[in-house]
């Protein structure tokens, strides 16, 4: 069985953790956990991967950080069930490493404009330490190059600045580290609209996440006017991911992706597989010509 540690969980001792398999509930998830055949006291949680095979995840529930904590993939749900049933115990054993002060870095870019007010893109440069991440997130970051290429082309009314971030896959570190040099640049307030790329190219049907219902609306209407492929979903809820911290700030915000309908595509998810090959190139057309088209319009308007 494939297993994948949290990032920032403990090791499991030397001779690892032997136990019976019990399933907990949690308010977000369903959580299996080992547990001492004697006391029922539990040793390691392990948690089955929400699209497929098993990946590596952050650590941010404080649970997965004070015991050791594993992933197993989606194929693999049933030899725990049939564990419980029958009564098996289970070994877990790994050694967990974290290495300490690394870098990461942000790349910014920036269109001046008649106006200082901004429009902020942001798409993650980083990936999981176990897949070279195609399509998430380097296609959604060549679409937001793409869009940065074409508005450059002509004399902006707003500012554009467009911001590709590192650290996002461990806790938005980037995006973060970003909007405090804003703040102490005494400028963040100019971020007037927050746009944030993310797995633009798992399939057609673009979901827009945002309680700005003027501004996911415009972004729907802009997709069918182009009659692209697919159908926009409008999910009334914030970014909390990157442009969580500009929203905060007073931006509006949206976040966009495509996950929660191609099943078969989100299996790539943090995995291996998630490779060049992948790609399906009219998603990031898709995307390049909705959002270029949005800049026109939120220009024209004001």
């Amino acid at each position: 069985m494939e297993v994948w540690p949290y990032y920032g969980s403990r090791s499991t001792p030397t001779g690892g953790i032997n136990g019976r398999i019990t399933k907990l509930k949690t308010k977000e998830e369903t959580v299996y956990a080992l547990c001492d055949a004697n006391s029922s006291e539990i040793r390691a949680y392990i948690v089955i991967s929400p699209f497929g095979k098993a990946v590596p995840r952050f650590a941010w529930k404080s649970m997965y950080k004070m015991l050791p904590a594993v992933t197993i993939g989606r194929q693999d749900k049933n030899i725990l069930e049939k564990a419980i049933i029958n009564g098996f115990h289970a070994n877990l054993t790994f050694r967990a490493k974290t290495v300490k002060n690394k870098v990461s870095y942000n790349t910014i870019g920036y269109i001046p404009g008649e106006k200082k007010d901004e429009i902020l893109f942001l798409a993650h440069a980083d990936t999981q330490i176990n897949t070279p991440g195609a399509n998430d997130n380097t296609a959604s970051l060549i679409t937001m190059l793409m869009i940065a290429c074409e508005l450059s082309k002509t004399k902006r009314k707003y500012s554009i600045t467009f911001a590709a971030t590192g650290g996002e896959e461990t806790g938005h570190v980037g995006s973060k580290h970003y909007a405090e040099m804003r703040k102490e640049r005494g400028d963040i307030h100019r971020i007037k609209i927050s746009i944030n790329f993310d797995s633009l190219t798992y399939g057609p049907n673009m979901i827009i996440y945002s309680k700005d219902k003027e501004l996911s609306n415009s972004i729907a209407e802009i997709y069918k006017k182009l009659k692209l492929r697919g159908s926009p979903k409008i999910i009334n809820e914030n970014d909390n991911l990157d442009g969580e911290v500009f929203i905060k700030a007073g931006a509006r915000g949206v976040y966009i992706n495509t996950r929660g309908y191609d099943e078969t595509k989100l299996q790539l998810w943090h995995r291996p597989e998630d490779r060049p090959e992948t790609v399906d190139f009219e998603l990031a057309e898709n995307g390049f010509l909705v959002f270029t088209e949005l800049v026109k319009y939120i220009e024209a308007k004001g």
